[in-house]
């Protein structure tokens, strides 16, 4: 199944590997192309015969030329081309070259598998470690309160003019402290003063919970072992592969993948994918991360059903998630089950809220809304008349496809706005990246 032209636009590793791929993305620039539902493949005459090869199940490709840039030009325009003008790829057997190249690939696979099922855990050293972040933490928490008292005590007035470097010097304080979480959360604060009127307000709800965070911090050894393992993530724990293993839980079904959308910061790139358990109804959201340009290892593709294994990290409310199996078919999205009703949705979003209080985004799939404006500002309104405020990525997108017709939205809740990320239009899944 073909990625959309957006999706191939985001793997591109620079805007010069665009232009030239958009060059050979016409069926008459490729000696030979071909599809089945593994892969996608073609031939292409340059300086030689370059053979291109994209493996639909993990996004993987390889192509024979000398190009230093990943995925090349060739990688690039074949996924242009398949996007473009899907009915010029016919189904067919893979050719040797590609069913060799396959076959590498799931045994590479299962070799990486088996090796870290085998590798053997120092208890001891884990158990020191641990004792020596929790300390490192602690004194990091203990200076935090320390400015966040002193900030308080002076009041917010005048906090919009003073700009993010008071944030990102605490910021820094916790990343040393390693509690790249809890600066993460200061770095989102920072941008808030003067982003709005409504700017102290939610400035303080932030400072609530991050109080909150910080007396149970103090007191973690008596909460529930489900919301401590939350807690600690929220700081900024790394779940260990171990530890992922013995305490996560393991879902199988048929996860639809709803919408994804890619967090950019000066030092990181964060893909979030968020998925939804056909039968189980249990939702995902999938992080990968990256530094500078370049695909993300696993290939989710919105818009898209795979039958597999999801792993929840442990958790009192578990959101985070990774797949640690996949099915190679892959079926197109269709339709969805929602709420048709916000009172509804907000509903289980408290649920959430009352069960895991550091959860900051949630799955929104919502049914038979209509975009409505007011004052300037998009919202998403149910059949009952109550509605949602949208964010304004992609809206003018989504108006064009919508007008004023009910359609199936999916989109990422923050508290405060919709982000849409999908919609379901005329019985197709419509991406907005």
């Amino acid at each position: 199944m073909p990625l959309s032209y957006e999706q191939v636009l985001q793997m591109a590793p620079d805007e010069a590997s665009v232009s030239t791929a958009k060059k050979i993305q016409t069926p008459a620039s490729w000696l030979r192309i071909g599809q089945n539902d593994q892969a996608l493949w073609g031939e292409f005459q340059g300086s030689a015969t370059y053979q291109v090869r994209f493996d639909y199940a993990s996004a993987g490709y390889k192509c024979n030329c000398p190009s230093r840039k990943f995925p090349c030009k060739h990688v690039l325009g074949l996924l242009f081309l398949a996007a473009i003008h899907p009915a010029s790829l016919t189904t067919q057997a893979s050719p040797a070259w590609v069913a060799e190249w396959l076959a590498q690939r799931q045994a590479t696979a299962a070799k990486k598998s088996t090796k870290a099922k085998d590798s053997p855990v120092d208890e001891k050293a884990q158990q020191k470690r641990a004792e020596q972040r929790q300390d490192r933490v602690h004194e990091g928490i203990v200076t935090l309160e320390r400015w966040l008292n002193d900030l308080i005590r002076q009041g917010l007035a005048g906090l919009e003019s003073q700009g993010s470097a008071i944030w990102e010097e605490q910021a820094r304080r916790l990343v040393d402290a390693q509690a790249p979480g809890l600066a993460l959360q200061l770095r989102r604060m920072g941008e808030l003063p003067g982003s709005s009127p409504a700017w102290p307000s939610l400035l303080f709800q932030q400072l609530g919970r991050m109080k909150l965070a910080l007396h149970a911090f103090h007191r973690i050894d008596q909460l529930d072992p489900a919301l401590a393992s939350s807690l600690r993530q929220w700081i900024g724990w790394t779940t260990s592969s171990e530890e992922l293993e013995k305490h996560g839980e393991k879902v199988v079904d048929d996860w639809q993948i709803l919408g994804q959308w890619i967090e950019e910061d000066d030092r990181l790139r964060t893909q979030r994918t968020w998925c939804e358990g056909k039968t189980s109804r249990r939702q995902a959201l999938v992080l990968q991360f990256i530094a500078g340009a370049g695909s993300f290892p696993l290939h989710l593709r919105a818009g898209t059903i795979q039958q597999g294994t999801m792993l929840f990290y442990p958790g009192s409310s578990p959101q985070r998630a990774q797949f640690i199996q996949r099915a190679e078919t892959i079926l197109p999205l269709t339709a969805i089950q929602g709420h048709t009703l916000v009172d509804s949705y907000l509903g289980q979003v408290a649920k959430q809220v009352a069960s895991q209080p550091w959860l900051h985004s949630f799955l929104a799939v919502l049914q038979q809304v209509t975009l409505a404006t007011k004052r300037q500002h998009w919202f998403a309104r149910d059949l009952a008349g109550m509605s949602l405020p949208l964010c304004e990525f992609h809206v003018w997108k989504l108006l064009a496809l919508t007008g004023s017709d009910p359609f199936d939205l999916i989109a990422e809740w923050n508290g405060h706005q919709l982000r849409p990320l999908g919609a379901i239009v005329e019985g197709g899944y419509q991406p907005l990246p």
